[in-house]
This record gives C-alpha cells, sequence and structure tokens, in this order.
C-alpha cells in the first residue's frame, strides 16, 4: 500500500512491441455481447472505513476481499480483465431504488432494470431534477487472477470470474485503465490481452480519507495464459445478464454498504489445459 497522498497516474510500463500471440485480426474477437447467465459472480471490493462488515471479518481498511467468501485478497495483486461495462443507477435520496442501466462500451448495448428505468431515460436530467433523485456511476470489469489463471492452466479447472466495480472518486484512477485498455483496442489487442497489477492508496476525498485503487500494466499473457482467457471470455459473455442483475439487486438494498450475498457456483466445469 503507498502512502497517503500519492496520486494514481503512475505511467504504465512501456511495451516495446505487442507479441504476436495477443493479437487478433478480427473484430469478432472483441465483440462483447450480452448473454444470459446463471451464477453469482463474486466481487473483488476495498475494505473502506465504513466497511463496517467487512473489518468484522477481519478485513482491514485498505484491503481487498471476495465479497462472498469475506476472505481478504493479498494486494498488489495482477489479474486479466475480460469483459467491461458502464453502469448507471437513479435513487431517491432515502435511497430508495428506481432503475439502472448497464452499458457494454465496446458495442454500445444496453440492459436496463427498474420498473421506471424506461420514464427515467427519456430525459434522465430533468427526471432526476424533477424527482430529486441521486445518481450512482460505476465503471465495472469482470476479471480473472493471474494465479488462479496459472493454476486453471495446470490443473484444467476453470478459474474463478469476478466484479472489480470502480465508483464515486475511484472512477477516476478506473478511466486510467480503461485508457490503457482503449488504446491497445485500436492495436487489435482485445480487452483480455493485457495483464493489470493492482494495489490501494488513500486519498482525501468528500472531506475524509478513502481507499482508491491504483492501476499497472505489468506485461501482457504468455502464449497459454492467452488460450485460458479466451475461453474465459467467453465464459464470461453468458455470465454477464445476471452478474449486473446481481448488482442492480444489490444497490437495490443499499448503495453504499456492504449486502448480503447469495452464494457463488465457483469456477466450475473443466478447462482445458495447454
Amino acid at each position: 500500500m503507498s502512502k497517503k497522498g500519492q496520486g494514481a497516474n503512475v505511467p504504465a510500463k512501456k511495451e516495446d512491441s505487442i507479441p504476436v500471440h495477443v493479437m487478433v485480426g478480427s473484430e469478432d474477437e472483441m465483440g462483447l455481447r450480452l448473454e444470459p447467465g446463471d451464477v453469482r459472480i463474486p466481487r473483488l471490493k476495498i475494505c473502506q472505513k465504513m466497511s463496517s462488515k467487512a473489518q468484522k471479518n477481519g478485513i482491514k481498511v485498505g484491503e481487498y476481499y471476495n465479497d462472498v467468501t469475506n476472505e481478504k485478497v493479498d494486494a498488489p495483486f495482477t489479474f486479466f480483465p475480460i469483459l467491461q461495462w458502464d453502469s448507471v443507477s437513479y435513487f431517491t435520496k432515502k435511497q430508495e431504488f428506481k432503475g439502472t442501466v448497464y452499458k457494454n462500451p465496446a458495442t454500445g448495448e444496453r440492459v436496463t432494470f427498474g420498473d421506471l428505468i424506461d420514464e427515467i431515460l427519456v430525459d434522465p436530467k430533468g427526471y432526476c431534477e424533477e424527482n430529486n433523485l441521486r445518481i450512482i456511476e460505476f465503471h465495472n470489469f469482470m476479471i480473472v487472477l493471474e494465479d488462479e489463471l496459472k493454476a486453471a492452466i495446470t490443473s484444467g479447472i476453470k478459474p474463478q470470474v469476478y466484479i472489480i466495480s470502480c465508483g464515486s472518486a475511484a472512477r477516476e484512477f478506473s478511466r486510467q485503465l480503461i485508457g490503457k485498455l482503449f488504446a491497445n483496442s485500436k492495436k487489435m489487442v482485445p480487452i483480455y490481452g493485457q495483464a493489470v497489477t493492482v494495489e490501494t492508496f488513500e486519498k482525501e476525498y468528500d472531506s475524509g480519507d478513502a481507499m482508491m485503487p491504483r492501476f499497472s500494466y505489468p506485461r501482457f499473457p504468455t502464449p497459454d495464459e492467452f488460450k485460458g482467457l479466451k475461453i474465459m471470455a467467453g465464459e464470461a459473455l453468458k455470465l454477464h445478464t445476471t452478474a449486473t442483475d446481481n448488482i442492480a439487486n444489490q444497490a437495490e438494498h443499499d448503495p453504499d454498504e456492504d449486502q448480503e450475498s447469495p452464494p457463488t457456483s465457483g469456477g466450475a466445469d473443466t478447462f482445458p489445459s495447454t
């Protein structure tokens, strides 16, 4: 963990060239479609000073943890993003859920939840002002952890898929990550064709202190890792709708604090070893 007050805009490691096995020749490799799924996906969250539930489970402020098992994830850790989407949720000042829109930035496709969402989307700004609604925005990433991917290649068991969501001030730092992914996508590198390392640091926010993510880019995947990631990217497409549905259900109960979560089914099935 870095010291308080340090910035998050750490230059990414310069790569002289992109490995051939990471390059793709068709936009089909990068196409991200929203498909139904049936698995609860755990989220990796940063424990904040107000995260009372996590702290009761022994998680310290600034540590990442699995919101299903409440187990700590040692940071810094490296992951591969395999799907990205953005979300905008609408709440009353009493935190009553009114609707959510999930948008895939790669395709522009949208998934919506909430009885009032169609009415809100006619004129979001006007509706929110008239009805005094609160807007919460997130950048969301479905990921696979580096260590679990390596173990999967050896064992043949699919690694667990997780979600990392960056909201509030953390969006400022997730935009750094998005910018890197977008820049490489123009060179025909799919979203899963690059490793990302994350750690946390403390930053003043809203007259207090909050823990924020810091992203850096250590390397591209090996050929074996890339084959496995391509498989997991396909899995992520099938899981996406259920994942967003779960987030919407959590947000409906409380947008700011930890919630009870249904159990996950884990990685399961087989993962072709290479």
